[in-house]
């Protein structure tokens, strides 16, 4: 988390390119629980930043989608939608790869969150172009394994360290809601 600490040090903009586990399992509480995480984070940015970062969301269960791309003020008024399926982190690594090569944000600090409760089927051939991508750029990879036993996105973060630095790549646990939005709020 050094280089992240650097940019807010020097008040570099950020894009932020969030990854959302929206699994059968994340129904309910644990999706609540997200969104109030995800909403502190940005009230952080805003506050931190006078709202310059962009943001990406990449909502994922068996497939993925980009439900949001914009200014982090913009990602205030835009809700994020449950959708509920099975759990492939496939899909939103390669949305991610191509959020982070979007033009109008190659003047930002790239950062990933990627974020899931379960287990998933890994990508870890995309996980590296987009290290490999984005390493000059100074890419961060935060990898949060929210509720249960934890520690299923530890490999990922692992992938990722062995790519960048163990510094770039990083793995939190988070058991609850309150311990989720800390880590976002660490991350933010």
């Amino acid at each position: 988390m050094e280089n992240q600490t650097a940019d807010k040090k020097e008040g570099r903009k950020q894009h932020f390119v969030f990854c959302l586990d929206s699994s059968g399992s994340m129904q309910g509480a644990p999706w609540a629980d997200l969104m109030v995480a995800y909403n502190k984070f940005l009230d952080n940015r805003i506050v931190e930043q006078h709202g310059d970062d962009y943001i990406s969301v990449i909502r994922y269960e068996n497939t993925s989608s980009v439900v949001f791309s914009g200014s982090v003020i913009d990602a205030k008024s835009h809700p994020i939608p449950f959708s509920a399926g099975g759990t492939n982190f496939g899909p939103p690594l390669r949305d991610a790869f191509d959020e982070f090569g979007r033009e109008e944000c190659s003047m930002y600090s790239p950062t990933m969150v990627f974020m899931s409760d379960g287990h998933g089927s890994t990508d870890d051939e995309t996980l590296g172009r987009i290290a490999r991508a984005n390493k000059s750029r100074g890419i961060a990879f935060h990898f949060v394994s929210f509720g249960g036993s934890g520690g299923y996105l530890q490999p990922l973060a692992d992938f990722g360290a062995a790519e960048l630095g163990a510094d770039r790549s990083k793995h939190y646990n988070a058991s609850n809601g309150a311990e989720l939005a800390a880590v976002f709020l660490n991350i933010a």
